[in-house]
């Protein structure tokens, strides 16, 4: 089965039947599960809810979810091939586990807050081999990262610190690989690789320098390619401002952090 979607509507297409079923959403779904469910949060935060084509199931507090406020604050929706669903909010992290939903507050994952006016704390999420997860952590004012961060990790049922050696560091991408690997990506461009082979950090040097009276800030997109290694697009910051202009980078099988020239700015 798959499905085809649009802003506010999806038909879910089952092709060896040739049977297709359609269903209206009152707001953009946060996604499709590897179960095959489309999920909505409803307008108020107060529940989320599933549809498996046939069926709505909604989870309210009384199955592990918690009002959610803002509900308009931007939702990371990723899930694993076991049909659990993961929820990177702006104030927490959720887990359903095929029954109900589980809410994990920085402060249960380990993850300190600044408690102070006008400073927020971003959370990224990446998923890990049987049922593990990656929570990156960046405090962030009006001008900017603090420089504050962590990264926390998530693995038989409990929340470790994950050892990154550049800690306390903002966390501005997080992307994990099919053999386990993690890659992390701090604000002003270092790259930080967890080999889980070794169970070990291995430093990769800063990307390379950019122009005169410019600088890195945030990685704003960090794909990897089929071979694990990542071709990251970051800010670039002028005495204007930042998010202007961006480049591309890619990591090479067998030598450092190479350019790769962006075809919207190729000036970078």
């Amino acid at each position: 089965r798959f499905w085809l979607s649009g802003p506010n509507d999806a038909v879910l297409f089952d092709p060896a039947s040739g049977q297709a079923a359609r269903v209206r959403f009152s707001r953009p779904p946060l996604g499709v599960d590897s179960a095959g469910r489309a999920w909505e949060l409803d307008a108020t935060g107060s529940f989320v809810s599933a549809w498996d084509g046939k069926d709505w199931t909604a989870y309210a507090e009384g199955l592990g979810w918690t009002p959610l406020m803002p509900p308009a604050a931007p939702l990371k929706f990723q899930t694993t091939d076991d049909g659990s669903v993961w929820l990177a909010t702006a104030a927490d992290v959720r887990r359903f586990d095929g029954s109900r939903w589980r809410v994990f507050t920085p402060f249960e994952m380990g993850i300190e807050l600044p408690w102070k006016a006008g400073t927020s704390t971003s959370l990224l999420l990446a998923l890990g081999p049987e049922g593990s997860a990656w929570v990156g952590s960046c405090d962030r004012t009006a001008a900017g990262p603090t420089g504050q961060g962590s990264l926390r990790r998530y693995q038989d049922n409990r929340w470790t610190d994950a050892g990154l050696p550049a800690a306390p560091a903002c966390v501005s991408a997080l992307a994990a690989a099919p053999d386990g690997s993690l890659w992390v990506g701090l604000y002003g461009g270092t790259l930080w690789k967890f080999d889980s082979a070794a169970q070990t950090w291995l430093e990769q040097s800063a990307l390379p320098l950019p122009p005169d009276r410019t600088t890195y800030a945030d990685f704003i997109d960090f794909p990897l390619d089929d071979a694990g290694l990542p071709w990251p697009l970051i800010q670039v910051c002028t005495a204007s401002g930042c998010g202007q202009q961006v480049v591309r980078f890619r990591q090479s099988a067998t030598a450092s952090i190479s350019r790769w020239s962006n075809s919207s700015n190729p000036g970078i």
